[in-house]
């Protein structure tokens, strides 16, 4: 079952401008999508892929997949609270930022796969507070081999 909402966080990462890193992540919640969302630029916001492009354009312009279904879901009056989020990375790669968001939204477990992402903005201190938060708030990881 994981397996086919990863897939789905996949397939919805395809629809990113950004040409190195493509993340979806989709929130499921009984059974059912709520939200999915990819690295993108705010909606309303002119979408270019130059703003994709550069590291000290797109830390500016593009909002990360995790927390893009977390707004989406506000959007549509969806509560959140108990959902799990599929990501279409393995959970340690998902961001600090995003981590915090997935913390307060409710989310009580991050799927991924394998694929680890690795970024010029991330290091060590970031893994371990991270982790700590993921362990402190009582979110479930799994890792499913999709490869």
């Amino acid at each position: 079952m994981h397996e086919q909402w990863i897939e789905l966080a996949e397939e919805v990462s395809l629809n990113s401008l950004c040409p190195t890193v493509k993340i979806g992540c989709v929130l499921v919640k009984d059974g059912e999508v709520i939200a999915e969302g990819w690295n993108r630029i705010p909606k309303g916001v002119e979408e270019t892929e130059a703003r994709h492009t550069t590291f000290n354009e797109s830390r500016f312009w593009v909002e990360h997949a995790e927390r893009i279904v977390i707004f989406e879901a506000a959007r549509k009056g969806i509560c959140t609270a108990g959902a799990t989020a599929y990501v279409n990375v393995t959970p340690s790669s998902v961001c600090t930022l995003c981590v915090r968001g997935l913390v307060e939204a409710g989310i009580v477990c991050i799927v991924g796969n394998t694929k680890i992402i690795n970024t010029r903005a991330k290091t060590k201190t970031h893994n371990v507070v991270n982790q700590k938060m993921i362990e402190e708030s009582g979110i479930e990881t799994i890792i499913i081999d999709t490869q």
